[in-house]
């Protein structure tokens, strides 16, 4: 099929939105988002995998829906389609793709194709199919929010076995095309500088942050909302609620949050403080994969023995609401590794609600930009020892690190080793193992000296999650974001992403790797890849 030029190409009236499924989780919600903020007059197809249970209803009435079992994961794949090549599954797959686009009477030149999380290694035959269709003449937005590259070594090789790759080139020229009918979005400008770095021209490269958005805009108040965690929970109607308002799979790093909550607790009880605000973390959402509910089960079981200041699974309870333990909260804390855009940094802002969290640079360097005052974001939790023990732990971080990436052929691991800057007396939480992680907190919960002395480390984190905050800084977030991250916004830089671009197409970086850039900018933490035995 003939390509079009670029210059011929009009304001797209209809978006085929694609990605392997639209179950509840980050890219579904992003996905609806963009359908909420798309003017009415566009027609859009949600084209997918066969699970769908995501959407909402306002969602499904305002799009076209597209079911094709290719697109799904390919782990839920049938072993005759997997017995396939790749290329040749992808071939096939845009072939369906753009057969149901046509009958539903799209064409090239007045559709845009916004694919979601192609690279990530879930669906190897993604790829081919993109480059299929921008062959045939269809545009692509090729929007990036998680990176198989990044600490995700069992996707990365994956792709490998699938694109019978045997170097990093092979993978990164079927994962980030250089081609005229394609663009690229990224959530951060840092992963859009990424993107810049390896080789595609900065002019085809859009920022797309995410929206915010409250499910409820206007929520109960917290003396409301207290009655009704107390009810549920059994915990004193006068608790400082700490919310961690996730999915507690593994980037989450729920062992500090325990440990954060568990020096509160212990603060309290070696100062023989008479507190009537006691403070009670809660964890909302139990994940749903095997993995990563096999580390949540095992935190869970932890804390039942040693942090019985945290409630598990506050936001399964039937008579709770996300706006009821959002509204309860005194504070929201976040001890995240990594994180693809960072809603946690923002929407509790828009209640009322201070955010305490482990400072992302990558993530919060736009949120600073844009205005957003982050003034109790932390980068260590320090553990006191030895210098020998430090030492081992270095050693053991760098272990886990190798063993991690074990299974991709050495050649074609990251390069890049992080260089230590700790000091030789301390080493930070989240860098240990899970298994050390609960080592410490068991330590904690029996050793008073030991505890008060993590204690007196960490006293700056501790006293600003107890702080009942700045209610003009509050209130100044609110409205920043409210102003930044809305609707409107996102309905600009979508029409400027599906803009068809006349930027040349040389390839404008190093030749790095894409692997050694995004390790470098999304650093590795053994809680990210821990697999616990059956």
């Amino acid at each position: 099929m003939e390509n079009r030029s670029p210059s011929n190409w009009a304001t797209p009236k209809r978006i085929a939105i694609v990605h392997c499924h639209y179950e509840p989780g980050g890219v579904t919600q992003v996905v609806q988002n963009h359908v909420d903020c798309l003017p009415t007059q566009c027609e859009i197809a949600l084209v997918s995998g066969p699970r769908v249970s995501g959407l909402s209803n306002s969602t499904r009435d305002r799009t076209q829906a597209v079911h094709l079992p290719s697109l799904e994961y390919d782990s839920q794949q049938s072993d005759d389609w997997m017995s396939i090549p790749a290329a040749q599954r992808g071939q096939r797959l845009a072939q369906q793709i753009a057969e149901r686009l046509r009958s539903l009477r799209w064409t090239r030149q007045d559709s845009v194709i916004h694919w979601h999380n192609h690279s990530l290694g879930k669906n190897a035959a993604a790829s081919y199919a993109i480059s299929h269709l921008a062959a045939a003449g269809w545009q692509l937005l090729l929007q990036i929010h998680d990176f198989a590259e990044d600490q995700r070594p069992a996707n990365y090789q994956h792709l490998i076995d699938q694109l019978g790759a045997t170097s990093n080139a092979d993978v990164d020229r079927e994962l980030y095309p250089i081609h005229p009918n394609i663009r690229y979005a990224a959530l951060t400008a840092g992963d859009s500088a990424s993107l810049c770095e390896f080789g595609i021209p900065q002019q085809r490269i859009h920022t797309i942050p995410n929206s915010v958005r409250l499910p409820n805009p206007n929520p109960i108040g917290r003396d409301t909302a207290m009655r009704k965690i107390s009810s549920a929970f059994n915990v004193p109607q006068a608790s400082r609620w700490i919310l961690y308002p996730v999915r507690g799979i593994r980037r989450k790093n729920v062992g500090e949050f325990l440990l954060v909550c568990q020096l509160l607790h212990r603060r309290r009880e070696l100062s023989n403080t008479n507190d009537s605000r006691p403070p009670i973390g809660a964890l909302t959402l139990r994940p749903d994969t095997p993995i990563e509910a096999a580390s949540y089960d095992r935190w869970h079981r932890l804390a039942k023995q040693h942090v019985t200041n945290v409630v598990f699974d506050a936001g399964h309870h039937p008579d709770i609401s996300f706006n009821d333990n959002l509204a309860a909260c005194h504070c929201v804390l976040s001890t995240s590794v990594a994180e693809g855009f960072g809603m946690a940094f923002l929407e509790p802002w828009l209640a009322g609600r201070r955010v305490v969290a482990r400072d992302l640079p990558g993530v919060t360097a736009d949120f600073r930009q844009q205005g957003v005052q982050l003034h109790d974001l932390y980068s260590t939790v320090w553990i006191p020892g030895e210098t020998s023990w430090v030492t081992q732990k270095e050693e053991t971080w760098a272990k886990q690190r190798r063993t991690a990436w074990a299974t991709v052929p050495a050649k074609m691991q990251p390069h890049l080793e992080e260089k230590s800057t700790t000091p030789l007396t301390r080493f930070d939480f989240a860098r240990l193992t899970p298994d050390d992680q609960t080592a410490v907190i068991t330590r904690v919960a029996t050793d008073d000296a030991f505890a008060a002395e993590v204690i007196s480390l960490n006293t700056m984190i501790l006293n600003a999650i107890e702080c009942d905050g700045v209610e003009t800084i509050v209130e100044a977030n609110r409205q920043t974001i409210s102003s930044t991250y809305n609707a409107s916004t996102q309905q600009h830089q979508l029409h400027r992403a599906y803009q068809v671009s006349n930027a040349p197409l040389e390839a404008t970086g190093t030749n790095a790797r894409m692997i050694d850039i995004i390790d470098r900018s999304h650093p590795f933490y053994p809680c990210r890849t821990e697999i616990l035995p059956n």
